[in-house]
């Protein structure tokens, strides 16, 4: 079955499109990280509530979207 797959071209787009889209959000991380506590001198509280901020349109907006959809 995977080698099916490797030849069928929209899998394969789709595959590569994840696979740029989460290394991404990965980098996107620590990036904040080190921005936080390295750049601008941030304690790991602050570190904390950015990764909150980050997070929390998805928990509320994903809340909604639910009851939408």
């Amino acid at each position: 079955m995977s080698t099916r797959l490797r030849h069928h071209p929209p899998f394969v787009r789709f595959w590569l499109a994840s696979t740029v889209s989460d290394f991404g959000t990965y980098i996107t991380g620590v990036a904040l990280s080190v921005l936080v506590l390295v750049s601008l001198g941030g304690t790991p509280l602050d570190q904390g509530l950015v990764n909150a901020a980050r997070w929390a349109p998805y928990l509320l907006f994903g809340l909604l979207a639910g009851i939408c959809v």
